[in-house]
């Protein structure tokens, strides 16, 4: 089965937009999958390393929560020939938005993290949980990550070096879990910095929870929220994705000890990396 990968209209007019090195991606209809039951599935393909080669179409793909696909969005992965999913949910997540996958065989992984949602649960019950505190808030979970989740992002990007791809990432909004790991495999690929955090920004084009019926216990105190802090929460802001990076230059001092010490890649793999995943 054939399927054509494609941006909506009004999606390709907002990324035309961007700037610099997304820019040249424009022509290229495949960065967008349109899903029925997911708006923010994507392909990390197309995008320019610094060697000039580019990342190929078709072999990482990052997304949101997939318990809603429906019966032809499943058509339409399998002819992605998805092999490798890593879920970065928490238990309780995956329990309440379960994804029952029906695209083929897939080797999947999951993270053993707990207890995240329900610590944003309460942060939200708090009426002094304002649009300043929630951006405060994001920041510092995105200055966390890199080492929060290394043992998450090690496992996918050793899969990728065992040739296990296509590989979809994807946690349940697609932004900010999937985001950094997003920014991590880009940059062992040499893809420049404004051109990762261009890819990041996207998801504001994409990503619209408060024009969807409440899925779960979050959504529903989300929405009840004022407006500007559902915005500084669901916001693919460039200081939040530059967060992570700021911290593994003060915490490992550079990019290439971060992976050396965290994802256990060194110059060999990252090597091996470009040679699977640019062309």
């Amino acid at each position: 089965m054939t399927i054509q990968l494609r941006l909506v209209p009004v999606f390709a007019c907002l990324l035309s937009l961007s700037m610099g090195p997304v820019k040249a991606q424009q022509q290229d209809e495949t960065r967008v999958i349109v899903l029925q039951g997911q708006t923010n599935f994507r392909d990390l393909g197309g995008y320019e390393a610094a060697d000039g080669r580019r990342v190929k179409w078709g072999m990482i793909f990052r997304s949101g929560e997939l318990s809603h696909l429906t019966g032809a969005d499943y058509r339409r992965m399998t002819a992605l020939g998805i092999r490798t999913i890593y879920d970065l949910r928490d238990q309780g997540e995956r329990a309440s938005q379960p994804t029952v996958w029906d695209a083929g065989p897939v080797s999947a992984f999951v993270s053993a993290k707990t207890g995240m949602v329900s610590g944003t649960l309460s942060s939200l019950s708090d009426p002094k949980f304002d649009a300043a505190r929630a951006r405060a808030a994001l920041a510092d979970f995105y200055a966390q990550m890199p080492s929060l989740y290394a043992p998450e992002y090690r496992i996918i990007v050793h899969e990728l070096l065992d040739g296990h791809a296509p590989l979809l990432l994807h946690c349940t909004a697609g932004k900010d879990r999937s985001g950094v790991a997003s920014a991590l495999i880009l940059a062992a690929l040499g893809v420049p910095r404004a051109t990762i955090v261009q890819d990041y920004e996207l998801t504001d084009q994409l990503l619209k929870p408060s024009a969807e019926p409440p899925k779960t216990e979050f959504m529903r105190r989300f929405q009840t929220l004022p407006a500007d802090v559902q915005r500084a929460m669901m916001s693919a802001d460039p200081t939040y994705i530059g967060a992570a990076f700021q911290s593994i230059d003060v915490h490992y001092g550079s990019l290439q000890e971060y992976f050396s010490t965290e994802l256990s890649i060194g110059p060999g793999e990252i090597e091996r990396l470009r040679s699977l995943y640019l062309q």
